[in-house]
């Protein structure tokens, strides 16, 4: 009698949940109309390049330890000692052509006016100073013809000036169609004190001890390619970086070594392929907005958290960390993160997607302090600290690894799905999880959750429209979860959830606001597989889905267009369906259902209509509970010898994890993204070990 007492107090608890009255009930979310602000993309023009206008021709070539040079124009002085050559120029219009090969050289050009340095077939080597410096007032152009060798080595004590192998003071614009390649033995690869553009050519770092790339004052590709690893940032600027075209392909090894670290960045067209290893090591690192319009993006991080005992936490890779505003209005973004508490996407401003094609993986483990608590690194596909709006383009999250934080999409503040936006995310925690709002005005929504609640919101949801599916993992987890209830409003659109009995039913609309019917069948048992129907009086499924894994207490939820109070509808648990039209990820509408296993029909007496162990009771939104019609609790469960209900199962009936949801028509989880395909990246970027699967 005591157990029994304690679960009907339970039961009671749950039922005042569900009816919070109406002067509890908060207002309705506002319904946003989804137009998304224009990505603000700032246009860079490229600095023109006119060969005619260099009329003058100074060559200076190497061979070993001397130097040869042609004969000058008035106006440029020249000055060798040691295979070191100084230039001094004050005439327009000059071409300084340097060919040759030293071991043991450098050439420092000092122009007033804009000088065009063309490396003829040069292989140059400095041993403790800048091994090529250019500065000039006006822009600076740098030309490779052939394949060009530029590097430098470092004096034994370490004593040396040297800033970079290629030194430019000033603007400078790479133009040509040779190789330029580069080694850096002591500091950086290219430095440029103002913006660097680059028009064409392919530029080849092969080692630098710091920066490949550093531009003080941005970075602009309109074409050619950059192919560079660094021993710390790969690309790093102050400023900002434009992508109008070109290649970037990008490496590191060492901790805390970004492909890319700059203000801004602006994607509009190109190809970008980042392949980093170290921990705590990002992909690409914006300290302000980054802008997606376009181009292809894709980035692997393999290195796990690295703790700090300043700050006494851990630091994770990300494939791209933002620290403003990240809006992507399209391109393609394939991304991948296989370290221990990585991230794809994080973010601390906010999202908004309005175009585009993003996946993210990622498979490693969330990381916990072995004594302080509050120290740990989690797993995530995306995460924001702000608020996220999709509104359009293809987002597909997997979140592969273990933790009790390893979710697939969360945002602390609001989350709105909207427009054409079409979402699949997996996770082993919650697939989605919103921190002030959840609002579904349209879109596609496809979410599951191995071990939690498919979708949970700490506070409103409000769904007006579109196409939401949401699968949790069994009791007392859920489909779809609000901490409250009377936070919930249903107005439209198409919604199935499943997952674990939550006493007589699951979390449903119980706002006053609600105007769309729902039914909900609680108590079941799902076999993976299995379809759940909601039949019209035509004998034709509104909606048919099919169930991604199985559990023995389950309930589902179904709202769809058109059902109205006074509908006669029929419930169908079935094998199989026939006919129909796919929808996608196991939703059908207009089948007929086949092999029933069993079957409730029942008139829509309300909004909200709740089947249990063959009893039907009726809600009212908004209402009390002495207007509430409800079923009667289930059984009271076998207890221990202690008279406690034993724990439920973690997932089917043989206690494993159910198996992955289904994608696609031959109900398999997706393949993880295709290696890169930029012909210069020389390591397979997806090549990481993906975890077994947890849940066979």
């Amino acid at each position: 009698m005591y157990r029994v007492k304690i679960f009907l107090s339970v039961v009671l608890f749950l039922l005042s949940l569900l009816s919070c009255g109406k002067k509890n009930a908060p207002e309705s979310v506002a319904v946003e109309s989804c137009e998304t602000v224009a990505a603000v993309l700032p246009s860079v023009v490229c600095p023109g390049f006119d060969e005619t206008q260099f009329v003058h021709k100074v060559e200076i070539s190497f061979k070993g330890g001397a130097v040869e040079s042609s004969e000058l124009p008035q106006g440029i002085d020249v000055a060798a000692e040691d295979g070191n050559i100084l230039v001094n120029s004050s005439l327009q219009g000059v071409e300084y052509i340097l060919s040759g090969d030293s071991q043991c050289g450098t050439v420092t050009i000092i122009s007033e006016h804009s000088p065009l340095v063309t490396l003829n077939g040069l292989s140059l080597v400095s041993v403790g100073e800048n091994t090529l410096q250019v500065s000039s007032k006006d822009i600076i152009y740098i030309r490779a013809t052939g394949v060009v060798s530029l590097a430098d080595k470092a004096v034994a004590d370490g004593r040396d000036k040297q800033a970079a192998v290629l030194k430019l003071m000033g603007r400078a614009l790479f133009v040509g169609d040779g190789v330029l390649a580069l080694s850096a033995e002591r500091r950086n690869a290219i430095l440029v004190t103002d913006t660097m553009y680059v028009a064409s050519g392919d530029i080849v770092v092969h080692a630098a001890k710091a920066n490949a790339v550093l531009a003080n004052k941005g970075v602009c590709m309109y074409g050619g390619s950059l192919n560079a690893k660094a021993d710390k940032d790969v690309l790093r600027s102050k400023d900002d970086l434009y992508l109008y075209g070109g290649k970037l392909v990008l490496s590191s090894l060492p901790a805390k070594a970004d492909a890319v670290q700059v203000r801004n960045l602006y994607c509009i067209d190109g190809e970008v392929g980042i392949d980093v290893a170290g921990e705590a090591a990002d992909g690409i690192k914006a300290k302000g907005d980054m802008v997606v319009a376009g181009g292809r993006i894709e980035v692997k991080t393999s290195g796990g958290a690295q703790f700090s005992e300043k700050k006494y936490d851990y630091s994770s890779a990300s494939c791209i960390k933002c620290d403003s505003l990240l809006r992507i209005s399209g391109g393609v973004l394939s991304l991948m993160s296989c370290g221990d508490g990585a991230k794809g996407i994080s973010v601390d401003g906010g999202i908004s997607v309005s175009g585009g094609d993003i996946k993210v993986r990622t498979t490693g483990n969330d990381v916990n302090h072995p004594i302080d608590l509050n120290a740990h690194a989690s797993c995530k596909g995306i995460k924001c600290d702000g608020s996220i709006e999709f509104a359009g383009g293809s987002v597909d999250v997997a979140v592969l690894g273990k933790g009790s934080r390893a979710e697939g999409v969360e945002s602390k503040g609001s989350l709105t799905i909207c427009g054409d936006a079409r979402l699949y995310v997996y996770a082993y925690d919650d697939a989605v999880n919103a921190g002030t709002s959840l609002l579904v005005n349209g879109g596609s929504t496809f979410v599951y959750s191995v071990t939690n609640d498919a979708v949970d919101s700490n506070g409103k949801i409000e769904i007006n429209g579109g196409v939401l599916v949401a699968e949790g993992a069994s009791s007392p987890e859920q489909g779809i979860d609000t901490d409250n209830p009377a936070d919930f409003i249903l107005s439209g659109g198409t919604l199935i959830t499943v997952g674990g009995s939550m006493g007589p039913s699951p979390c449903l609309p119980m706002n006053g606001a609600t105007d769309a019917c729902a039914v909900v069948w609680s108590g079941l048992k799902l076999d993976k597989g299995c379809y759940i129907s909601l039949v019209g009086s035509d004998g034709k499924a509104l909606l048919s889905y099919r169930v991604a894994y199985g559990m023995d207490n389950g309930a589902v939820v179904i709202a769809a267009p058109g059902v109205k109070k006074g509908d006669e509808v029929t419930l169908v648990l079935s094998k199989g369906i026939k006919g129909g039209d796919d929808i996608g990820h196991g939703l059908y509408s207009g089948a007929v259902a086949e092999s029933a296993v069993s079957s409730f029909s029942l008139e829509l007496e309300s909004l909200l209509s709740v089947v249990h162990k063959g009893n039907v009771g009726y809600i009212e939104p908004g209402s009390t509970p002495d207007d509430m019609m409800m079923p009667p609790p289930p059984p009271m469960p076998p207890g221990d010898t202690n008279g406690f209900p034993p724990p439920p199962p973690p997932g089917g009936a043989n206690g494993d994890f159910p198996p992955p949801p289904p994608h696609g028509s031959d109900g398999k989880f997706p393949p993880p993204p295709p290696p890169f395909v930029l012909d210069t990246l020389r390591v397979n970027s997806y090549n990481c070990e993906v975890l077994p699967n947890y849940r066979q």
